[in-house]
């Protein structure tokens, strides 16, 4: 059950009546944007560079998620993993990629799923008391297709249709399930990874199903044409409105991935009359807007449900933008898919409901609040402490009063939500690598970084030399000074062997070339 910190006890033990002392799980809700750099949102902006907001050409309004910030707390230096799966397998697992396997982007036959004897998030919160439930994006892997299926069907060939099956994501203990187990909206092969070129943002396919003390589990097959990041929105707004009890929502956006396909009219934030972007940079643009705009709806519905006010609400990014598609400072030909800074650092916003609903225009005191939970103090703070989106993992695990033992390599945020401080996490480490042990990865310790690769030789796989830099003073590592400052050179690579060490076997466990 959730801990009530003493002067709000105290508060409380004045001017409440015993009955209404009664402990509260906080509802959660956590909103993963697909392929958004801290760089495509406007409190972030300035944080690496000064200038970047005035300069780029392609920066996005992004109000809500400003108010956001400015309601809660903003991590400036939170690390994702490279690419989509390995951040959802860890964030999920609380474990790193290096000891689940999820080191790539599942979806191809030789990748490996997030494996089903792992206590995910969904699990050990449902073991707390929560409903659990995952609308969106999965792409953690899917296990065999439908029984009886021949190599050339699709889920598309089965729209409309309701099927004994189930879905890897409710192996994994989400009992309600919306959208796709891959990563885009394409429709999908399930077992093959084909694509057929079909698909979009308003012509996708979405698989639904519910398994609450289910003995068979069953999935529909839903041909859908309203646009996806709207209908996400909407089905998770739907379940919860079921809800009698605490609840765990994962509102996995596919926005504002690929493929780029302009938002309904009215859901960006373009003036009326200007005209639609054809390039992809300014369709992207206009998805991030969409995506706020409707992570906005979210909270409107929240707040009409009378859930807001109980709700702990968090904003993650699962890696950096997409190459190509940055600008500026930015735009150095790595992003997405390396372990420089622009492929790792991400959104991480969280914020008390409580006080997204004290903020709104028609606000009046409610004098509920008193006892809904607390977790954010201090409004509009940027925390600079090294984290990681996995992380989440032990954090909402405390929120709702899990055992999040199994979440080996997360370390709790809530000291740093709160300010009485406590212990946080002394490394942040990130990585992805292929199935034949190929990858990269990074290990960060106060403001210095270590990057390693490994790579296919005739010899063998090999570590191909160490990269250092000093985040502090070169935010966009242009300087590796791996060959002057010896001392934490071998003080990083002392840590990333002592991780190695820790899982051997593991595609890291190589020797240097």
């Amino acid at each position: 059950m959730r801990q009530v910190n003493g002067a709000l006890l105290g508060a409380l033990l004045i001017s409440a009546p015993a009955a209404a002392l009664t402990p509260q799980q906080a509802n959660v809700i956590v909103i993963i944007a697909d392929d958004m750099g801290v760089d495509k949102l406007g409190s972030y902006a300035a944080d690496a560079d000064p200038d970047y907001a005035a300069e780029a050409s392609y920066l996005p309004d992004t109000p809500v998620l400003d108010e956001m910030a400015a309601a809660g707390v903003r991590f400036t230096d939170a690390w994702a993993n490279p690419s989509c799966s390995p951040t959802r397998g860890a964030l999920y697992s609380g474990q790193y990629a290096i000891r689940t396997g999820v080191g790539m982007p599942t979806g191809r036959p030789d990748a490996t799923f997030l494996d089903p004897e792992l206590d995910t998030l969904a699990e050990i919160m449902e073991d707390a008391g929560y409903a659990t439930g995952l609308f969106g994006k999965w792409h953690v892997g899917e296990n065999d297709p439908p029984e009886g299926w021949t190599e050339e069907e699709l889920w598309y060939d089965h729209a409309g249709e309701t099927l004994e099956h189930e879905l890897n994501p409710i192996t994994h203990g989400w009992r309600r399930f919306v959208g796709t187990v891959d990563g885009t909206l394409y429709w999908y092969q399930p077992y093959s990874s084909a694509y057929t070129g079909d698909g979009g943002y308003t012509d996708w396919i979405a698989l639904d199903s519910e398994c609450v003390d289910c003995v068979t589990p069953e999935v529909t097959v839903h041909h859908r044409e309203d646009y996806a990041t709207d209908a996400t929105v909407d089905d998770t707004l739907t379940w919860i409105d079921e809800q009698t009890e605490p609840w765990l929502a994962v509102v996995a956006l596919h926005a504002p991935h690929s493929p780029w396909n302009v938002p309904p009219e009215g859901c960006s934030y373009r003036a009326e009359g200007e005209a639609e972007p054809t390039e992809f940079i300014g369709i992207y643009e206009e998805m991030v807007e969409c995506m706020d705009r409707r992570i906005g709806d979210l909270l409107d519905g929240l707040h009409d449900l009378g859930d807001l006010d109980d709700t702990l609400v968090i904003f993650a990014g699962d890696n950096g933008t997409e190459d190509g598609l940055s600008e500026g400072s930015f735009d150095d030909d790595n992003g997405k898919s390396s372990v420089y800074e622009t492929g790792l650092r991400v959104p991480l916003i969280i914020a008390d409901g409580k006080d997204l609903d004290r903020r709104r225009d028609d606000w009046r005191f409610n004098p509920d609040w008193r006892f809904s939970p607390v977790f954010v103090t201090g409004w509009s703070r940027a925390v600079s402490a090294p984290v990681h989106v996995m992380d989440l993992f032990a954090t909402v695990a405390e929120v709702g009063g899990a055992d999040a033992s199994g979440g080996v390599d997360s370390v709790s945020l809530m000291p740093l939500l709160r300010l009485g401080g406590g212990d946080t996490r002394e490394l942040v480490y990130s990585e992805a690598f292929e199935p034949d042990g190929t990858g990269v990865a990074a290990i960060r310790s106060g403001g210095w970084k270590l990057h390693t690769t490994v790579q296919e030789f005739p010899t063998g796989l090999c570590r191909v030399g160490y990269e250092l830099y000093n985040l502090g003073v070169d935010r966009f590592e242009q300087t590796d000074l791996s060959g002057v400052e010896f001392v934490f050179l071998a003080g990083l690579q002392a840590e990333l062997n002592s991780l190695v060490a820790s899982e051997p076997g593991s595609w890291l466990d190589v020797p240097d070339c």
